[in-house]
């Protein structure tokens, strides 16, 4: 068992970690009625601990190095820039899970020493004791080494300016030409019914695939909002946050709220009398046979499923690579389009839960063609 120790530093530093308030239990921030809320996205805490115990994880990989784990001297930042350079590079490991990295480092840190999440601050005197202070893992060396492999690798032609394309409102006409105009609903393929309604509902509620696939039945009610009744979802807590978000299906708005096949609504409608009205997950496990659907609500549909659905239906409607369509997309593609139809920043970080400006912009910014750099579909309506 691994022996908690303090932070390196000055008496005073030392008293202040001592007297640190603990931190707000579960009860405090907001009262969870159901058990399934106490569990904060099991998959990534699963790789976080593989990061960290696994094959040629941090133990493995320190242990190689002759370097301590839990290491709170002034060079455990570049230990963690190090390994993180290793994993990424020698293994190749996807950026994506590269950060994940660091956040599963920064999380062994905080729970084995009292080094908590603070800014990592390191001063180095002369003939003198050095201080070190916060965690290692979050320590803006390790950013710019991230930042600069990244600049790297896109130089090399290893990797994408950014990783996820958008599906713009060009796509989705061509999506819904190719698939639903002109049918009856038993006409249409169901799994393009599906993956309809699951991407106008991420767009418009700004979830990701791995959220939308967390829906129950259970979580579904009614909102009035604008003067009229509509869907609304009370979806469980993610591995952002332990608090419950409440989520409002709701048409587009301007002109566009007119046009049925961006009707998130109706494409919900539409899912749901085809899934049937069975308790369980909304969009649940599935197998086609011939051409009919059977669902099974009692099992959830994956994630990198729907993934495969989008990028299968949307690889002959004029996207860039399908290949680039991701989890992502869809929160990414509602955030552009959003902004297009002129709503503020400030309702699209509440809406969207961004808490700093940094992150926000990086989902109203990022794409691989050049021509959504600055604006959304410019042109492609």
């Amino acid at each position: 068992m691994t022996r908690k120790r303090a932070a390196a530093g000055p008496p005073a530093a030392a008293r202040q970690a001592e007297t640190r308030a603990p931190p707000l239990g579960i009860a405090d921030e907001v009262n969870l009625a159901d058990s399934e809320e106490l569990a904060k996205a099991d998959s990534t805490l699963k790789t976080y601990k593989r990061f960290i115990t696994g094959k040629r994880g941090w133990l493995e990989w320190t242990a190689g190095q002759a370097v301590p784990p839990l290491s709170l001297n002034v060079n455990a930042a570049s230990i963690v820039a190090k390994y993180y350079f290793y994993r990424t590079e020698k293994l190749t490991l996807g950026e994506d899970l590269g950060g994940q990295l660091i956040v599963a480092i920064s999380a062994y840190y905080d729970a084995n020493t009292e080094c908590g999440k603070d800014k990592w601050a390191a001063v180095v005197r002369v003939n003198e004791t050095s201080f070190t202070s916060g965690n290692p893992a979050n320590s803006s060396k390790v950013t710019t080494m991230k930042e600069n492999h990244h600049k790297a690798r896109v130089r090399a032609g290893t990797a994408t300016p950014e990783s996820v394309d958008v599906i713009e409102p060009l796509h989705v006409r061509a999506f819904f030409a190719a698939n639903l105009r002109g049918r009856r609903l038993h006409e249409c393929d169901p799994l393009a019914v599906m993956l309809h309604a699951g991407s106008m509902m991420g767009m418009s509620m700004l979830v990701r695939f791995n959220e939308l696939t967390g829906l129950h039945t259970d979580h579904l009610g009614q909102s009035q909002v604008g003067g009229a009744l509509h869907p609304t979802f009370s979806l469980a807590s993610t591995k952002n946050s332990f608090q419950r978000k409440v989520y409002d299906l709701v048409p587009w708005p301007t002109s566009l709220s007119l046009d049925p096949r961006f009707d998130p609504v109706l494409a919900f409608a539409s899912w749901m009398r085809l899934r049937g009205g069975a308790r369980g997950w909304i969009f649940p496990a599935f197998r086609v046979i011939g051409s009919r659907l059977r669902v099974f609500p009692e099992q959830q549909a994956s994630a990198p499923g729907f993934v495969d659905l989008l990028r299968r239906f949307y690889a002959p409607c004029g996207v860039l690579d399908p290949m680039l369509l991701a989890t992502h997309t869809m929160k990414r593609s509602g955030c552009q389009l959003y902004k297009a139809l002129g709503q503020s920043d400030a309702w699209l970080m509440d809406k969207g839960g961004w808490s700093d400006f940094r992150s926000y912009m990086r989902y109203l910014s990022g794409s691989n063609r050049p021509e959504q750099q600055s604006a959304f579909g410019r042109g492609r309506w």
